[in-house]
């Protein structure tokens, strides 16, 4: 029986880890989201990455509640491990880069971060499933699968802006000045919207 409840403590103070890091990767990134907006120059990049800081926002204040309801408190001091992740984009965000390459670094950065959240959320899931805390694992499950929404999102304004990069490069070349800088006409990007 000591094995049992030894093992049982162990689960739920690495389950504890794991939500006190999800926590510091929300915040970390609603506080460098902004930066990445500011530097954005696209329409719909900036769109995405400004849904992307209000979803860490709603992510938070989840978070919050699963700490509640198992009884813990957010430890702000944890490390999160997206550091360099964020580092990488405060770097692109202050590239002196076409804007093209500046906003698809962004959205790689955007899809990172989102896919390391997915990663986390996912084995936190679990981990309150197997320790038993139903509403906690609810309210993960309900962050994992926005969480999993908006990384198809993003992905759907990756592809649209791989489209633009491609179309601008194709009028560079039949340009008759092949080293001038000629914007390609304007495209409205459209979000991916997976079918229901």
């Amino acid at each position: 029986m000591a094995l049992a409840n030894e093992t049982a403590r162990t689960l739920l103070d690495q389950f504890r880890r794991q939500i006190n890091t999800l926590y510091r990767v929300e915040i970390e990134s609603a506080a460098s989201i902004p930066m990445m907006i500011h530097a954005a120059t696209t329409t719909s990049v900036r769109q995405v990455l400004q849904t992307t800081a209000a979803a860490s926002i709603i992510h938070t204040a989840r978070l919050e509640k699963v700490f509640a309801s198992v009884g813990a408190r957010p430890d702000t001091n944890s490390p999160s491990g997206v550091e360099g992740l964020l580092r990488s984009g405060r770097a692109q965000a202050s590239l002196d880069a076409g804007p093209f390459v500046r906003d698809a670094n962004l959205i790689l950065l955007a899809q990172a971060l989102q896919q390391n959240e997915i990663t986390l959320y996912g084995a936190a899931h679990v981990w309150a499933q197997t320790l038993q805390h139903e509403k906690a694992a609810e309210l993960l499950r309900k962050s994992l699968d926005e969480s999993q929404a908006w990384s198809n999102r993003l992905m759907g304004v990756a592809h649209a802006l791989k489209e633009s990069i491609a179309d601008h490069a194709c009028a560079c070349l039949r340009a008759s000045e092949p080293r001038s800088f000629r914007p390609a006409p304007p495209r409205r990007i459209e979000l991916y919207r997976p079918a229901a």
